[in-house]
């Protein structure tokens, strides 16, 4: 299967994969046992670290605090 992330992103089904992931991390927040989350897709450190600011931002809070 040839999956291109930058052509398939934004589509209905990507959109609802990342609802459904965020609906997921709230509800293992709201437990009082702690979770690990371990990323397995490798990607770029550049855009990663662009997306924490523009979180960082968009939250009110510091940068020191997004990382």
């Amino acid at each position: 299967m040839n999956y291109r992330h930058a052509f398939h992103a934004g589509n209905f089904a990507d959109v609802v994969k990342h609802a459904v992931l965020v609906r997921f991390l709230l509800h293992l927040r709201a437990k009082p046992a702690p979770f690990r989350v371990i990323d397995t897709t490798p990607a770029p450190v550049a855009p990663i670290c662009a997306a924490r600011k523009r979180a960082a931002a968009w939250s009110g809070a510091t940068e020191s605090a997004a990382s």
